[in-house]
């Protein structure tokens, strides 16, 4: 796991997350090709309908936002540094990438499905459950939205993101405090599953959570 050094929102900033992604961009697109989250892109899919609508929110280098769009979905991302979304754009041509805030908004009931792969992972807690009432508001009824997570319990300032030295900001959770904050907004929680990745890097156990609205 990519260790909080010092903990606490105080340490949130989103110059340094771009500014991150600016130094980590290689070794983040090369474990992302990887697709070692193939088998939560595979289940996303199974609860969706060709052509449906989905967006991918922190899409990052493209490479789930590649994969869903060539099976068949019409498929947005958006993502907050902009090397992140040229290289999405060199990686998955002819999808449309945003770059803009996690948070900016959209109107209600446009997206069949949402995905968050890993996109919580740098934001504080406390911004947490307004973004998933907003989520749930984009979904049109019965839509479906995953979402991925590093398991653990603390928040703050990474030092070390990826091994390079890079400061970021990270969240970490436990399945019981994702599902509580789902189910307390109206999602009907279907599948949480866990599955252990080790790197040269870092090793870490996510979490996925397949819900509907």
């Amino acid at each position: 796991m990519n260790e909080v050094t010092k903990r606490g929102s105080a340490h949130y900033n989103k110059t340094q997350i771009r500014s991150a992604y600016t130094h980590v961009q290689k070794s983040y697109n090369d474990f992302a090709l990887q697709e070692t989250g193939k088998p939560w892109w595979d289940a996303f899919l199974a609860e969706l309908q060709d052509d449906d609508l989905i967006l991918d929110l922190g899409c990052g280098s493209g490479v789930p936002t590649r994969y869903l769009a060539s099976r068949g979905m019409r498929v947005i991302g958006i993502d907050i540094s902009p090397e992140m979304i040229l290289l999405a754009k060199k990686q998955a041509p002819g999808v449309p990438f945003i770059c803009a805030d996690m948070e900016t908004q959209w109107p209600r009931d446009t997206f069949d499905g949402i995905c968050v792969f890993f996109s919580l992972l740098h934001l504080p807690k406390e911004k947490t459950a307004h973004l998933l009432h907003k989520i749930y508001q984009w979904l049109k009824p019965g839509g479906t939205f995953v979402i991925t997570v590093v398991e653990g319990t603390t928040e703050g300032l990474c030092e070390n993101f990826m091994g390079e030295g890079v400061p970021v900001y990270l969240s970490y959770y436990t399945k019981e405090e994702l599902t509580s904050s789902l189910r307390a907004i109206g999602f009907s929680v279907l599948a949480v599953k866990d599955l252990y990745i080790k790197t040269e890097n870092f090793e870490e156990t996510e979490l996925f959570i397949l819900a509907k609205k």
